[in-house]
């Protein structure tokens, strides 16, 4: 189960009513559909593929701490950081996931294959290496990439790096521990998708 650029957005989005309040979607939606798809299915893999924060006049109060929290309750196994998540620098983020998850070990697996974080950024320890979910038996790889070059991302002293090196580092690592299936979890557009796709071998799903 997969989402992404969910953009703080706490109460039903769009279309409009004449008043300008939503009347469709939002995380409460999403939550509904995840928590029905396992009941079916309890071991159903459920990620976010960034861009969690900013969009919604929610936002500008909660900080992005009450999205987080209601997507680890639904089930929430791993996401990305989009680059809306870098808007207020790495530290903001770093404060916004203690906030919502208490400690690293608490919280959701926050996958950055090509991002560089410096050991005394308090971000640091909020950043997973590739993971692996044991799933009906079958074992299912999963890495993260960050886009870019966006001018709305601030990462100093953050480090961004392209996508070609790291996932192929990643999906060697994964494979040499058994996955069976590779998940790129990918905030960096369909173009450059498409280019990954090409250039890394072993990659199941993006």
């Amino acid at each position: 189960l997969h989402i992404g650029d969910t953009h703080s957005h706490l109460a039903a989005w769009g279309p409009k009513d004449a008043m300008g309040d939503g009347t469709l979607g939002g995380l409460p939606k999403v939550a509904a559909i995840v928590a029905a798809e396992k009941s079916s299915d309890p071991q159903a893999l459920f990620v976010h593929a960034g861009d969690v924060m900013e969009g919604d006049l929610f936002f500008k109060h909660f900080y992005g701490v009450p999205e987080l929290q209601q997507l680890k309750s639904v089930g929430l196994d791993a996401q990305v950081l989009g680059n809306h998540e870098f808007a207020f620098g790495p530290g903001f983020l770093a404060g916004v996931l203690q906030r919502a998850y208490g400690s690293p070990s608490n919280g959701v697996p926050v996958l950055g294959s090509n991002l560089t974080v410096p050991g005394d950024s308090p971000l640091a320890p909020w950043i997973s290496a590739p993971l692996i979910k044991e799933v009906h038996g079958v074992k299912v790889g999963f890495f993260g990439l960050t886009v870019r070059n966006n001018p709305r991302a601030k990462p100093t002293p953050v480090t961004i790096d392209k996508y070609v090196d790291p996932s192929n580092a990643a999906v060697a690592a994964l494979r040499a521990a058994g996955a069976q299936v590779v998940i790129c979890l990918a905030h960096i557009g369909m173009v450059e998708s498409r280019k990954l796709a090409t250039n890394v071998p072993g990659i199941d799903v993006i």
